[in-house]
């Protein structure tokens, strides 16, 4: 109703929508949950493909690490023309997204005290190599990883440091407790302490108390309306403990 301006159910909206649209739903996984009935609105989504696929195009993205989960209880792959995986970013095209998308802020960034239209063409090369070794070319976390490049502002100039890659065995050392709670918040991108709950089928005490253990260890970062994800700066490493360890 809000993206259509129109009023009705789900059926009437599309019947009533002209032919040749497309209809994009980002972020699947926040549609779905890992419990019995978690996956009710999945199977909307699944049925209004069905009925209305002729009418509309449908682009629907999704999380990696839970659409592998979905695909297993509901079979995706067999309601969509195609699957694309998207690739990571290569060298030159994180460089390219990170410049354009510094570019349409109108600053100056300065590399080891150096305007970036004084830098040596191989000192920036150093410098954006620098963040595709840290974000293994995958876009959104190279583009948190320049944010907390920024060391000082000073009116239209920043200053940027080179991205360090942490030491992460202290992650391996995580209790396989936690682990798999930090899994579910991989595959649900977000959630509060009533999806915990229902989830892990923990009590509200409890569901309250390992959000709050999260949080205090800086795993976990609180949002608007009591919703927490991973703290973005070691989501990426997370990601590669779960998976290492099998939990993804």
């Amino acid at each position: 109703q809000m993206a259509t301006g129109q009023q009705g159910n789900s059926t009437e909206i599309f019947r009533n929508l002209l032919p040749d649209n497309t209809i994009i739903i980002n972020d699947l996984e926040l549609w779905w949950e890992r419990s019995v009935t978690g996956s009710e609105v999945l199977k909307e989504i699944i049925e209004l493909v069905h009925i209305f696929g002729r009418k509309s195009f449908f682009i629907i993205n999704c999380n990696i690490h839970a659409y592998n989960l979905i695909n297993k209880i509901l079979p995706l792959n067999e309601n969509f023309i195609s699957v694309v995986e998207c690739e990571p970013f290569n060298a030159r095209e994180l460089k390219l997204l990170i410049q354009n998308r510094h570019k349409s802020s109108g600053l100056t960034y300065y590399f080891k005290n150096k305007a970036e239209e004084e830098l040596l063409q191989i000192r920036t090369a150093t410098l954006f190599n620098s963040f595709f070794s840290f974000s293994d070319g995958i876009p959104g976390v190279a583009l948190n990883a320049w944010l907390r490049s920024i060391t000082k502002v000073e009116g239209q100039n920043i200053y940027i440091e080179k991205p360090e890659l942490p030491n992460i065995d202290i992650l391996y050392r995580i209790s396989d407790d936690w682990l798999i709670i930090i899994a579910l918040f991989i595959q649900h991108k977000n959630m509060n302490s009533s999806k915990l709950a229902r989830v892990m089928k923990f009590s509200d005490e409890d569901s309250e108390k390992n959000i709050t253990n999260l949080t205090n260890a800086g795993i976990l970062e609180h949002r608007e309306n009591d919703i927490y994800i991973i703290a973005r700066h070691i989501e990426p490493f997370l990601v590669k403990v779960c998976s290492e360890k099998g939990i993804i």
